[in-house]
Order: C-alpha cells, then sequence, then structure tokens
C-alpha cells in the first residue's frame, strides 16, 4: 500500500501497549490516529523521539482513510487488533 497520508503508531512506556497519535494526545484505539501529511508526520516523529518518556519506538506508516478510521498495511492491523492465532486472547477477543 503507498498512501500520501500517514499515522504514527508507538509503544506506551508504562504497559507496552500499541498507541498511536490522535494529534494531541497517544490513544490505544488505532481508528481514532490522526491521519497526518508527510510533514506533518515528520514533526510529530520528531517530537516522539526527542521526548520518549510516554512512548518508544515510534514509526510513521501509511495509511488510507475509511469510515471506520485509518486503514494502515497488515503490520499496523496486526498491532492494532492482537495475535492472528488466537481469536478468544488479546485486543481481538474484545471485537469478536
Amino acid at each position: 500500500m503507498k498512501s500520501d497520508l500517514k499515522i504514527l503508531g508507538a509503544n506506551r512506556l508504562t504497559d507496552g501497549e500499541a498507541v498511536w497519535w490522535t494529534g494531541a494526545d497517544w490513544v490505544a484505539n488505532m481508528t481514532r490516529a490522526a491521519l497526518m501529511d508527510a510533514a506533518t508526520a515528520d514533526a510529530a516523529l520528531a517530537a516522539a523521539l526527542a521526548a520518549e518518556t510516554v512512548v518508544v519506538s515510534a514509526e510513521i506508516e501509511d495509511a488510507l482513510p475509511s469510515d471506520a478510521g485509518p486503514v494502515p498495511r497488515w503490520r499496523e492491523r496486526i498491532r492494532a487488533h492482537g495475535p492472528t492465532v488466537r481469536l478468544d486472547l488479546g485486543k481481538q477477543a474484545e471485537t469478536v
């Protein structure tokens, strides 16, 4: 997937949870992630990397807009919903 729009994902330091930048805060629900142009995403990433007190491993990902929120590549979808081998455990159990 190649998109001009981006999302910023990371892992929260307190519990390792995958989180996404909303433009104002980090949230565990990827559907609330802010879709940004490349310049805005670069600035958000620089700020996240400079202040690694809340999150670590921040990365910019390509994403497409949809009515249900950003649609990133598969890696980010798995991070958002949990392992693919057991649908009865983890985050994916909350949506089944």
